[in-house]
């Protein structure tokens, strides 16, 4: 594999001699796909009128996905009934091939007993300490791309 400072492992021209990428633009079904592949993400919201973004385990669950947390900043943040954005990302090494999602909506919290027990078996979180809320992130947008190396066509 042919390496160039600053670009990492990458498909060559023969005629350029440097990487040939292509970034595409990810319709939503691509987008949730791609979320549904991964478990941990990073969610961002306002706290106390800043951004805050926290790395974060959740579940795709139909239009949306579930989070599970504690008492804090973000659990405020859906008490307020405010917006939140998870992104989900997968990169090689060295950054020159992958992808993105980001998912964005209106969050509330899972009330429902008998839904509250069916997530709360299937999502696991990585974090220590209690984390026994669980908040649902209805997606109203969801964007995403795809950075890949192609090869040189002429």
């Amino acid at each position: 594999m042919i390496r160039h400072p600053g670009f990492g492992p990458a498909v060559w021209s023969d005629r350029m001699r440097k990487p040939h990428r292509r970034l595409d633009v990810l319709d939503r079904a691509e987008c949730l796909a791609l979320l549904g592949s991964v478990r941990l993400g990073r969610v961002a919201y306002n706290a106390h009128g800043a951004p805050r973004v926290e790395v974060v385990n959740f579940l795709l669950d139909g239009d949306g996905a579930v989070i599970r947390m504690g008492i804090g900043s973000r659990s405020a943040a859906v008490g307020r009934g405010g917006h939140f954005a998870l992104e989900a990302d997968r990169l090689d090494e060295t950054g020159d091939i992958g992808w993105n999602v980001t998912a964005i909506g209106p969050v509330r919290w899972v009330s429902d007993p008998a839904e509250f027990r069916r997530l709360d078996r299937l999502l696991i979180s990585s974090a220590p300490g209690d984390r026994s809320h669980l908040a649902r992130i209805s997606f109203a947008q969801v964007f995403g791309r795809r950075l890949r190396a192609v090869a040189y066509d002429g």
